[in-house]
């Protein structure tokens, strides 16, 4: 769904004057559908890859701080429900919403696999070689923290210095490409990762709740993977029309 939504944002912002409208209707028909799967996650995403084309398209953050205005109103409202109205809550959004809501809430509350994260990738010390012990879904949810006890602090550094330079070059990637809809799809494509990497990133160090968003390029297997890699090699193709 992401590369879809990517694409067709793209076509759309490159071609339509209703550009924000449309993407609007494009982006919440597969928002609202994984939203009742249940799947939170990925719905950020599907709202990070729709306001990044509409940024690109604007240059301006015009638009985007009407957006957050309403969504940090929106916010308010659900949090105002969920601590003084719960009944009313449960009645509005449904028990599964209350639960995903609770996980949110409950963001610095001690939990064994956020307790585990951070105990092995302490262990790991500066060189890491760390006999990995008890991290709970350690190749996938917790891909960071695995690779931080087996590598070290040394290791987390090339992984972030790595990041920087694959940044850099989506950067050089927009700045190089003659096709706007390239240009799109690479922005676009460029933040969804840095978002990714650093909820997950987060997620790891009890910064974020624990939602299940994979590591790119490293959490084991699946989707993720898969989509990642298309991805990149559709904003590669210096001949793509």
């Amino acid at each position: 769904m992401k590369i879809t939504l990517i694409i067709l944002l793209s076509l759309n912002a490159s071609h339509s004057d209703n550009f924000i409208k449309n993407g609007f209707i494009l982006t919440l028909i597969p928002s609202i559908l994984t939203f009742l799967e249940p799947d939170t996650g990925n719905v950020i995403f599907y709202v990070v890859i729709y306001l990044s084309i509409i940024f690109y398209r604007l240059k301006s953050f015009k638009y985007l701080i009407k957006v957050s205005g309403l969504i940090g109103v929106i916010g308010t409202i659900f949090l105002l429900l969920y601590f003084f109205n719960q009944n009313l809550f449960i009645s509005i959004f449904g028990s599964s919403f209350f639960y995903r809501m609770d996980r949110i809430t409950g963001l610095f509350t001690s939990s064994y696999q956020l307790d585990m994260a951070l105990i092995n990738m302490g262990s790991g010390g500066i060189l890491g070689f760390n006999n990995v012990y008890g991290i709970p879904e350690a190749t996938t949810d917790f891909a960071f923290s695995l690779l931080v006890s087996l590598t070290g602090y040394v290791g987390a550094i090339i992984y972030i210095m790595v990041n920087i330079y694959f940044i850099n070059t989506l950067i050089d990637n927009v700045r190089d490409s003659d096709n706007i809809i390239v240009e799109y799809m690479t922005f676009s494509f460029m933040i969804m990762y840095l978002i990714q990497t650093s909820i997950h990133i987060y997620m790891n160090i009890g910064l974020f709740p624990i939602t299940g968003i994979t590591l790119p390029f490293i959490s084991y297997g699946g989707s993720s993977l898969i989509t990642y890699f298309i991805m990149v090699g559709l904003i590669s193709n210096k001949d793509n029309n």
